[in-house]
């Protein structure tokens, strides 16, 4: 290969872009490739769509004991999602919904550790209409620093005062975790099992913490890590039609505040029509694609 710096501007004539359409995921183009000798500098610009539900753990339905189905008890599915402004919202779904004006005789809990921090413990308890909340929808919950993975009541401090609010939908709750846990983009959230049912649980016992009945009612016996989304640009030159979701994506880079971004790859001995593919995600499986030729 000639050692000489060969510097190659491409073109409109020898660039064709071909973007992937965009959806819920937001958007990614690449604006500019330039070759100088074996680097390829590339650019462009990026948006971003807040993460939907990603489902952690599923339990198998009509499992819990009897009576407790009607009151929230057998629990479904859970799932975590971060929106753009940073806020981390758990969803928690029922096999059975409860009525708006059931008796309130279960607590929903779910224990966990994040990276680089600590362990918790979420407690929600629902009210009846006009006891606590002003809406039969509306439920609160607590949040507790643990000192270990057990969670004991012996060593938990509560954090959050006033309660944290919880909403019910019909289907579940959501409850969007406080900032009191500081879930920066990167960190990683451990669910850790101080019930013997699982993470997440329905247990026996209400408004008292100390009357909590673990292991009586229900559990997700497994939960999946979740990582807090971070803005992130992909990109990769590779031979053209490849399915953009299944490139070996080797270059990553934070964008700008903006959206812009800016990568080099490495193209020595690569010479012919080639593509450059581009992937920016906020989260899993919440990435939005784009492909441009280019002739190397």
């Amino acid at each position: 290969m000639n050692t000489k710096a060969l510097t190659c501007v491409l073109t409109l004539a020898g660039v064709l872009a071909a973007a992937v359409p965009a959806g819920a995921a937001g958007a990614v183009t690449v604006d500019s490739a330039t070759r100088a000798g074996d680097t390829l500098a590339v650019g462009g610009g990026s948006t971003y769509a807040a993460q939907p539900n990603v489902t952690l753990g599923t339990d198998a339905r009509e499992d819990a004991p009897p009576g407790f189905a009607q009151i929230g008890g057998d629990l479904a599915s859970v799932a975590l999602s971060t929106n753009l402004d940073g806020e981390t919202t758990l969803r928690l779904l029922w096999a059975v919904s409860p009525g708006l004006n059931s008796v309130p005789l279960v607590t929903h809990g779910w224990t966990f550790c994040i990276s680089g921090d600590g362990c918790y413990e979420l407690q929600t308890q629902r009210f009846t209409f006009g006891t606590h909340n002003s809406l039969p929808t509306a439920a609160d919950s607590a949040l507790y620093r643990c000192a270990d993975e057990t969670c004991e009541i012996e060593g938990r401090t509560k954090l959050t005062t006033p309660w944290i609010p919880t909403y019910f939908d019909g289907q579940g709750s959501t409850t969007t975790l406080p900032a009191a846990l500081g879930l920066a983009p990167g960190k990683v959230i451990t669910s850790v099992t101080a019930d013997p049912l699982g993470p997440v649980y329905a247990a026996a016992g209400f408004a008292n913490p100390a009357t909590v009945q673990r292991g009586t009612v229900d559990g997700i016996p497994t939960v999946a890590a979740y990582e807090v989304p971070r803005r992130q640009v992909s990109v990769a030159v590779a031979q053209p039609g490849l399915n953009p979701a299944q490139v070996d994506y080797g270059t990553s880079v934070t964008p700008n505040p903006n959206g812009t971004w800016s990568a080099s790859l490495d193209v020595a001995g690569l010479s012919g029509s080639y593509t450059v593919y581009a992937r920016a995600c906020y989260g899993a499986n919440n990435c939005a694609y784009t492909t441009r030729s280019v002739s190397l």
